[in-house]
């Protein structure tokens, strides 16, 4: 599974979550890191603008976890990133 992260993010105000785009073997998808995962994990601020804040001060450990999820669901639909999702990898 080839995984490539695009660059531009943005805040869904009706789930009130981050969109990551991400291509997964050459098809366009929209993973979903999840306020409770950025609030519980990183301690992110209340605003929309906080959490993208925390995101790209994040990036690199939020994409390994978000690759190794895709990875090991083998969606191509792109996943939800959750606070447990980080518990499995012992972060």
């Amino acid at each position: 599974m080839r995984i490539s992260f695009l660059g531009s993010i943005s805040h869904d105000p009706v789930s009130d979550s981050i969109v990551v785009p991400v291509v997964i073997d050459n098809h366009l998808a929209k993973c979903n890191v999840t306020k409770e995962c950025l609030d519980n994990k990183f301690y992110a601020g209340p605003q929309p603008e906080d959490r993208l804040a925390t995101y790209r001060g994040h990036k690199i450990e939020i994409q390994i976890a978000l690759a190794h999820k895709l990875r090991a669901t083998r969606h191509r639909n792109g996943v939800a990133l959750l606070p447990t999702d980080f518990n499995d990898s012992g972060k």
